[in-house]
């Protein structure tokens, strides 16, 4: 038996299950449904708010294959060599519908970073998603904003 911290055991793990994002969570329902999707997300908003758990569920309702998730915290791989990987990665056809990415404390990467990362998103393969998740939105420079 594995214990889960409260965080994790009582998240969301649909949008109807989101609780005080409804504008948010209905802006990327008809997203969805429309099938009228970004390539790259900017989540942004103070600590708390539920910012990791909707770029989750709109990660999973991306793709059918959890294991084209891909969830990167910034902070601790946010060098330059850490988003060359992804380039890599990005190449290849995903398992399931998509591949998505999500890069928690985006507003961690490096400057030269976020130069690698502007020329994959530049090249973006179809079905690769990017969702960035940040407090500070104001780090976020305006070329990938």
């Amino acid at each position: 038996m594995s214990i889960e911290p409260l965080t994790q055991l009582y998240r969301p793990h649909k949008f109807s299950d989101v609780v005080g994002q409804e504008s948010v969570v209905h802006l990327i329902e008809s997203a969805l449904n429309q099938n009228r999707l970004f390539s790259s997300w900017l989540f942004s908003g103070a600590s708390g708010v539920g910012k990791t758990t909707v770029a989750r569920i709109l990660a999973a309702s991306l793709t059918d294959v959890p294991s084209d998730i891909l969830e990167i915290d910034a902070a601790s791989h946010g060098s330059v060599s850490d988003v060359r990987s992804l380039r890599e990665m990005v190449q290849y056809a995903p398992v399931g519908k998509a591949r998505v990415l999500i890069l928690d404390e985006a507003h961690m990467l490096s400057n030269f970073a976020f130069d690698a990362l502007l020329k994959i998103m530049e090249e973006t393969p179809k079905n690769v998603y990017f969702i960035f998740i940040t407090t500070q939105e104001d780090r976020i420079p305006e070329t990938i904003l």
